[in-house]
């Protein structure tokens, strides 16, 4: 497979079925408990001589971009410290150890004033590797959240879909492993390529590792994409749902689709001795919207939703 492919041949099945939960607003307005309703003026249903307001239409630009700065997990602040204390108690090592401090040094790079360009130069090596060294990956879990404040939808069916979506929407609690390359290739972090990450200084907003003494511990906090294209923005590391696919294959009702990635962060630990990754964890928040034409009048509704996968990797 060509590591510069920029496209994918197919959406991974955990992408579909959060594209299925997305798209049961489009269900909604088309079936049976809505086909006796009438669209009316602009923003308003009428049922059985009775107006119902509908929720007013909100720009995903202007209403997603701060949830980032107030959903982006605190690990950013904890792990520099850690890594000034690790620098600090290093020299506290027994006589036996400080003989063995140089060879290591020697082949592992010292997380002492490390840049961002290097911390994600670092990451970018060992997370590749997983694609083409691992005998194995394990995701532990995918803990799925649905993000209440971001549902908007007609008054008539937001009920409704909340309770669709709780009932629906649930974690994956079962490891699932993948003992193939081919599985792995097809499964891990970006699903469908041969690379796991392409990441840049301009998609990271943060970037720390924390060397812990045999492991370096990384984390890499991504700016938020809006309609992230495969190769692009936070798909450069994360697994997306792509706009252009969906409306290319979505019903003609559908006039619009659009995804904000806000709060993407990775973690993950590498083994000092080998550059290896021995465990990954992935978070990131999209709010979906859609634009729908039902009768002739355009109408407007978002969810937002986070996922959270947690990987094991053996070599």
């Amino acid at each position: 497979m060509d590591e510069n492919k920029n496209t994918y041949d197919f959406i991974p099945e955990e992408i579909t079925k959060a594209v299925s939960i997305a798209l049961v607003i489009i269900l909604l307005f088309t079936s049976g408990t809505l086909l006796g309703k009438i669209i009316g003026k602009e923003n308003t249903v009428v049922e059985e001589g009775q107006e119902v307001s509908v929720s007013s239409t909100v720009s995903q630009t202007t209403t997603t971009q701060p949830t980032s700065a107030t959903t982006l997990p605190p690990a950013t602040t904890t792990t520099a410290p850690a890594t000034q204390q690790t620098e600090t108690t290093a020299p506290a090592v027994s006589g036996e150890a400080q003989t063995t401090v140089p060879a290591a040094a020697s082949t592992a790079p010292s997380t002492q004033g490390m840049t961002t360009a290097e911390i994600i130069a670092l990451f970018n090596e060992s997370a590749n590797r997983v694609k083409t060294d691992a005998t194995k990956v394990v995701k532990n879990y995918e803990k799925r959240t649905h993000n209440e404040e971001h549902l908007i939808a007609p008054s008539a069916v937001e009920g409704m879909l909340s309770d669709f979506v709780a009932e629906n929407f649930k974690d994956d609690t079962e490891p699932i492993e993948y003992a193939t390359r081919e599985d792995i290739v097809a499964n891990y972090q970006v699903p469908g390529v041969e690379w796991a990450s392409q990441l840049t200084e301009a998609e990271v907003a943060e970037a720390t590792c924390t060397d812990n003494g045999t492991e370096y511990e990384i984390m890499l906090s991504l700016h938020p994409t809006e309609n992230p294209e495969p190769g692009v923005g936070v798909a450069k590391a994360f697994d997306t749902i792509t706009s252009s696919e969906i409306m290319a294959k979505a019903p003609s009702f559908l006039t619009g689709f659009n995804t904000n990635y806000t709060s993407c962060v990775v973690k993950c630990k590498i083994d000092k001795a080998t550059g290896r990754t021995t465990w990954s964890n992935y978070t990131s928040s999209v709010i979906l919207a859609v634009t729908l034409n039902f009768l002739g009048s355009n109408l407007d509704a978002q969810m937002g939703m986070t996922f959270e996968k947690d990987y094991t990797i053996t070599y």
